[in-house]
């Protein structure tokens, strides 16, 4: 799914891809563009117009696995913090 700065085209999840294309013709529909370069910039607004969708998806679920991380390993968070305090005590009081 990821190709960095040197792959071609553009790369979506299958979904968003669907969502892409659908976009895309309709764009090519409404704008009519006439070359090439016209044809990029109709392909360019396709891109932009759902990757925000996928972002906003990809951040709740991100948000929705750090909670509950957070509320599984808290203790052991906190007993972590006290033993890296502790250690440097030692060396640092």
């Amino acid at each position: 799914m990821k190709h960095g700065l040197a792959g071609h085209g553009v790369c979506l999840p299958e979904d968003l891809e669907a969502e892409r294309q659908a976009k895309l013709a309709a764009y090519i529909a409404e704008l009519q563009p006439t070359d090439e370069v016209e044809r990029d910039l109709v392909e360019q607004m396709a891109t932009a117009a759902v990757r925000p969708k996928h972002c906003v998806e990809r951040e709740g679920a991100l948000i929705l696995r750090i909670s509950a991380r957070a509320q599984l390993a808290w203790e052991e968070d906190r007993r972590a913090e006290v033993e890296e305090r502790a250690a440097r005590l030692a060396r640092d009081p």
